[in-house]
């Protein structure tokens, strides 16, 4: 029930409902540190504050044990405040107003409806399940951005160095993982791809990688070198919104279609669909016991928010 009609004041479109104290509400996308939102004021919006209360893949969605779930269909950013026990306040910084609503007795039929809305999340392959290592692999120059070299002439760290330095000391140690992304970050080059690909697979181990440029080579890294994951950073998700949620889609599409494998990337600054192409990670966050409490509401949050999938740096970046 509305408690007055809908508000436009040029910049913003302010929609009030009845609320009650045994109301509870879900979702709001990945909010970190929180997953239950009586009495709080969230942000619809990618913020780019991967710690707590911030909000690394956000979805102007949100439902309410009430029985109904509402998407505000819109790009544009927003503000849900449930803090008055007798009334919440939905707003979009938009002169607009476009809302579904989704009925049904239940938290999970209401997700089941949602996702049949905005698209079921990705099937992932099970290894896609394992413990994956993202960090960048390759030292480059600050100035010349080239790999840089010690005083004998050989590389410091590139590529190759993954196989030896890396995976095969996990496997030495009998760590569980499933893939491991052995490029250089921001700089997204690599070194004989090919051959560390298979290198790596042979001690059981897929090979992804991060991208900041486009995905002009996906034909070659996907369908010769064989990779099978990609990391979309800020440097290239950072617009987010529509661009984010079109960003995602190309990098799914471009493993799908050069391979016969399942669709595998991993994103921040994601939006309401985000979950039909990648896994919502909640972005670069350092190890520590509180991480591990903030985390457990911020995870069981993008659960009850559509995507079926959503992780974080286990022992921080």
């Amino acid at each position: 029930r509305e408690v007055r009609p809908l508000a436009f004041d040029g910049s913003n479109t302010v929609q009030a409902l009845a609320s009650s104290t045994n109301l509870y509400y879900f979702g709001g996308g990945q909010q970190n540190g929180y997953f239950a939102h009586q009495g709080r004021r969230i942000e619809i919006r990618a913020d780019g504050n991967w710690g707590e209360g911030g909000h690394p893949n956000p979805a102007p969605f949100y439902q309410s044990n009430a029985g109904y779930g509402a998407l505000r269909h819109t790009f544009a950013t927003g503000v849900y405040d449930f803090t008055d026990p007798a009334q919440i306040a939905l707003a979009h910084r938009e002169n607009r107003f476009d809302a579904y609503y989704f009925v049904g007795p239940t938290l999970n039929r209401l997700v089941d409806l949602y996702t049949q809305f905005t698209g079921r999340p990705n099937f992932l392959p099970i290894w896609g399940l394992e413990l994956g290592e993202a960090d960048a692999y390759m030292t480059r120059d600050k100035t010349t951005k080239e790999p840089v070299k010690d005083e004998q002439g050989g590389y410091v760290e590139v590529t190759p160095h993954v196989v030896p330095r890396l995976a095969e000391r996990y496997r030495e140690h009998d760590m569980p993982a499933g893939w491991i992304l052995p490029n250089d970050g921001y700089g997204c080059g690599y070194m004989e791809l090919e051959c560390v690909v298979q290198k790596l697979a042979a001690l059981g181990f897929y090979t992804g990688l991060w991208t900041e440029k486009g995905l002009k080579d996906a034909a070659w890294e996907v369908g010769v070198a064989g990779t099978r994951v990609r990391k979309l950073d800020v440097a290239w998700t950072g617009p987010a919104y529509q661009f984010a949620l079109d960003a995602n889609r190309q990098a799914w599409e471009s493993i799908v279609r050069n391979s016969d494998s399942r669709g595998f990337v991993w994103t921040v600054q994601g939006w309401a669909g985000t979950h039909r192409y990648a896994i919502c990670w909640t972005g670069d966050q350092y190890g520590s016991w509180d991480l591990i409490r903030y985390h457990i509401p911020t995870l069981i949050g993008a659960g009850l928010s559509g995507p079926a999938y959503a992780t974080t740096d286990i022992a921080g970046i």
